[in-house]
């Protein structure tokens, strides 16, 4: 599973599922700007431990659908929403490979510094390839729909920001 925490909410996706989402994206980057989304993949030096693992999933399984909100590194303080670093550094905790104070403020570059020694080197995981070729009304349904949920999310995010 690939959980993440993405403007709108916590989600889980499979890997397939995760893949053609970028694939499909990087169809639309490379037509128009000749850039690709990539993703870089840390995984264990070693297995974890059965409860390790249940506790990281219990972890992650338990913020599904919560709010995304970066209200909370850019106030210094925790909130009721989640960004993907304080994420992955709250499951770190949980599994108890890390000992992370803060995970509100921490950056992706960080918790990549922190997970970095207790996994192999990282690998790029491309996703270059051309996606189904979609009609335009396909192509703008879908942005549209992602345009719409980003307009929802920010102007949420702005709104909380007030209070």
């Amino acid at each position: 599973w690939i959980y993440e925490a993405t403007p709108g909410k916590v989600r889980r996706l499979t890997w397939d599922d995760y893949r053609a989402e970028l694939v499909a994206l990087n169809s639309d980057r490379q037509r128009k700007k000749k850039q690709e989304i990539v993703t870089w993949v840390l995984e264990p030096k070693t297995d974890l431990r059965r409860e390790q693992a249940a506790a990281m999933k219990g972890y992650l399984d338990s913020q599904l659908d919560r709010r995304y909100s970066v209200k909370g590194i850019v106030r210094g303080k925790t909130s009721d929403g989640i960004h993907c670093a304080e994420l992955a550094s709250q499951a770190l905790n949980a599994a108890g490979l890390a000992d992370i104070d803060d995970c509100h403020k921490q950056s992706p570059a960080a918790v990549r510094n922190i997970a970095g020694p207790l996994c192999d080197p990282a690998y790029r995981a491309s996703f270059a390839a051309q996606a189904a070729e979609e009609t335009w009304c396909q192509r703008a349904w879908r942005r549209w729909t992602h345009a719409a949920v980003m307009c929802r999310w920010s102007w949420g995010e702005a709104w909380r920001f007030c209070w």
